[in-house]
C-alpha cells in the first residue's frame, strides 16, 4: 500500500488585525497583521546540501516546471503571501492565503506581458487579493482571476503544485533547490503571524455562500475539472485508505493522500493537476454547487462518564506509599509514612471485585518514597526509599502467590525518589535519586538475587 502511495505522490510531484469595512458586496478591506506584507520579487535559492535551515518535517510548496524543481518553505511564504519567480523559463507566482490555508501557483503571463503580483489589504470571499504592477487590477488567490480593475474577468493559468514536507520532496527531487531564508526582509519566520485567524473561534470575514454541509474549517482537497467541482474531505480519504478514483466532468482522476506526510493531490492520467487544499469555507464560497466525495463518517460514541466510587478505607493510614497493579487485577499497597516513626512496613491488597482492602505480608524493611516495579513473572520489586530518617539501599520482592516479601541483594547505593524501569531482558534500570550523601546521581542496573548471594550490583 505504501508503495502505491509513494508512486502516486511521485506522479503528483512531477511536471496585527484591524477592523474590516465593506468596500463592495464581496470585497472587504482588512489589515490582517500590523506589519506591511511585502512580496518576494528576487528570491534566492540553495541546493539540498546547503539547506541547513530546513528540517525534514518543514512544509514546502513544491513546483516542477519544464523539468526544473523548486521548493518554497511555507513558513517563509506565510509572511509574504506571494513569491514572484521564474521556473524553467516560465514566470510564476507562488501564492498563499492565510485565511483558507491554501497555496496556489500561477503563470505571470498576461496577454504576452509578464506581471508582478503584490499583496493588498483587500479580501475577496475571505481570500487574499493581489495587485499587479501593470494594470493595478486585483487578482484572487483562490483561482487567479481578476475581480476588479482593468483586467477584471481575465484569469491567470494555474500550475500544478504540491504541499508536502521537505523530506518527501527532497527524496523524489534530489536536484531540487529550495528558497533561502535570506529574503532581504527581517521576519521571525519560525513564528505564525496569523494565529488569530485559524481554527474554531477565529476571526471571520464574509463569504457569499456559507455552506453547512461540512464544518467551516474542515480540510478538503478541491478539484475542478471542466467546471465540475468536487471536494474530498481529508478525514474521509484517511478512512478510505487512498489512492481513490473518481470521475469528474467525464474524466477519471486519482486522488492520493499520505497521512504520514500530510501530502494530498490529484492526477489525471498520471499528470498532476492543480487543486485546492484548504478549508471548506473557501472552496464552498467559489463552488456553491460542489459535490462532496464519500459518505459522512459515523460519529464516535460519547466518552463514558468518569465516576468515582467509595472503595473503602485502607487498613493503615499512609502517604508516600507505592501502589502497583498486579496481573490478577488486584492492587498492592505497600509502605509509606503514617506520621510517626518508623515508616510503615505493612502491605495490603485492594480487591476491585469485592471493593475491599485485605492485609497481606509485611515488607522486610519499613520504607516510604520507594519504587515498586511489576516484573515479568508477576512479582513486584521494591527498591530504596527511606526507613525513617535515612535513605536506604535495601531491596525486596513481593510474591502474589505466597503473599510474602523476600529480601534480595541491595542496590549499589542508597536512593530515594529514583526511577525503576523494567527492561526487556528482565533486568530493572535504576536511575537518578536523592542520594544519602551529596554526590552526582548515577544510573545502575542490578540483577535480582537472593540476599545470601555474595554478588553485588553490577554496572
Amino acid at each position: 500500500m505504501m508503495a502505491a502511495v509513494c508512486t502516486a505522490v511521485y506522479a503528483l510531484t512531477m511536471p496585527g488585525a484591524g477592523p474590516a469595512r465593506a468596500a463592495s458586496p464581496q470585497i472587504v478591506h482588512a489589515v490582517l497583521i500590523k506589519d506591511r506584507i511585502q512580496a518576494i520579487t528576487n528570491p534566492k535559492f540553495v541546493s539540498v546540501r546547503d539547506a541547513v535551515f530546513m528540517q525534514p518535517r518543514d512544509r514546502v510548496i513544491g513546483v516542477v516546471v519544464n523539468g526544473v524543481a523548486k521548493a518554497y518553505p511555507l513558513r517563509i511564504l506565510r509572511w509574504h503571501q506571494v513569491v514572484n519567480d521564474t521556473i524553467g523559463g516560465t514566470p510564476v507566482a507562488v501564492t498563499y492565503c492565510p485565511l483558507t490555508d491554501n497555496a496556489a501557483v500561477y503563470s505571470r503571463r498576461l496577454r504576452g506581458r509578464t506581471i508582478t503580483l503584490h499583496p493588498s489589504d483587500e479580501l475577496y470571499e475571505s481570500t487574499s487579493l493581489f495587485r499587479d504592477n501593470l494594470t493595478h487590477s486585483l487578482w484572487s488567490q483562490f483561482n487567479g482571476k481578476a475581480v476588479a480593475g482593468p483586467a477584471k474577468g481575465q484569469q491567470l493559468e494555474a500550475l500544478a503544485s504540491i504541499n508536502t514536507n521537505w523530506m518527501l520532496w527532497d527524496n523524489f527531487h534530489p536536484k531540487t533547490v529550495v528558497m533561502s531564508s535570506d529574503t532581504g526582509f527581517v521576519h521571525a519566520y519560525e513564528t505564525d503571524p496569523y494565529g488569530i485567524y485559524e481554527g474554531p473561534g477565529a476571526a471571520q470575514f464574509p463569504v457569499s455562500n456559507e455552506d453547512k454541509r461540512l464544518p467551516r474549517y474542515e480540510l478538503v482537497l478541491g478539484v475542478d475539472v471542466d467546471h465540475h467541482a468536487e471536494a474530498f474531505p481529508l478525514r474521509r480519504l484517511f478512512a478510505a485508505k487512498p489512492p481513490v478514483s473518481a470521475e469528474l466532468g467525464g474524466r477519471k482522476i486519482m486522488v492520493v493522500f499520505d497521512p504520514a506526510t500530510g501530502t494530498v493531490g490529484a492526477a489525471d492520467d498520471q499528470r498532476h493537476i492543480p487543486a485546492y487544499l484548504g478549508q471548506w469555507f473557501g472552496w464552498a464560497a467559489f463552488h456553491p454547487n460542489s459535490a462532496i466525495w464519500g459518505k459522512e463518517l459515523p460519529k464516535p460514541p460519547p466518552p463514558l462518564p468518569i465516576i468515582f466510587k467509595d472503595a473503602g478505607d485502607l487498613s493503615h493510614a499512609r502517604e508516600g506509599n507505592s501502589a502497583t497493579l498486579l496481573k490478577d487485577g488486584k492492587v498492592l499497597i505497600a509502605g509509606g509514612d503514617n506520621g510517626r516513626a518508623p515508616m510503615v512496613a505493612q502491605a495490603e491488597l485492594y480487591d476491585p471485585a469485592k471493593h475491599a482492602f485485605v492485609p497481606t505480608g509485611s515488607m522486610k524493611t519499613p520504607r516510604g518514597g520507594h519504587t515498586a516495579t511489576l516484573l515479568a513473572d508477576g512479582k513486584v520489586l521494591m527498591t530504596g526509599g527511606m526507613d525513617d530518617l535515612h535513605v536506604i539501599d535495601a531491596a525486596e520482592v513481593y510474591d502474589p502467590a505466597t503473599g510474602r516479601f523476600v529480601a534480595v541483594a541491595p542496590m549499589h547505593r542508597k536512593r530515594e525518589k529514583h526511577t525503576a524501569t523494567l527492561l526487556k531482558n528482565g533486568q530493572v534500570l535504576i536511575a537518578g535519586a536523592m542520594p544519602a550523601t551529596p554526590s552526582r546521581p548515577r544510573r545502575r542496573r542490578f540483577s535480582i538475587r537472593p540476599k545470601d548471594n555474595s554478588s553485588r550490583d553490577r554496572r
